[in-house]
């Protein structure tokens, strides 16, 4: 189950994190992006800690980096976005990822 007051006390961090997903799905074909959700999807059906800042998850789409529980969801967030835009991904990180676009589109 989302906090979703929580989220909102993150939403700077989750704007950022928004941005970085997009600009890094930019660089990608759109089944590098399928594939990046769905092992955070599959991994987020254990549940993420994005109340911590600690980057504690490995993804093996993405090998040699380390993600937080938040950048998770912003990359899964952000991915289905393109993939799926009318999916309800159980959280809603619609406002931070306007901002993030907006910023985007800025680039």
């Amino acid at each position: 189950m989302t906090n979703e007051d929580l989220l909102k006390t993150k939403t700077p961090a989750t704007a950022m994190y928004c941005l970085s997903a997009l600009r890094r799905f930019d660089k990608m074909t759109r089944e590098e992006i399928q594939s990046i959700v769905f092992e955070i999807a599959t991994l987020g059906q254990n549940g993420l800690d994005y109340a911590s800042p600690d980057q504690k998850y490995v993804l093996k789409t993405i090998p040699g980096e380390q993600f937080s529980g938040l950048q998770l969801m912003c990359l899964m967030y952000v991915g289905f976005k393109d993939i799926e835009p009318t999916m309800d991904v159980g959280f809603d990180l619609r406002e931070p990822y306007e901002m993030a676009l907006k910023l985007h589109n800025e680039d």
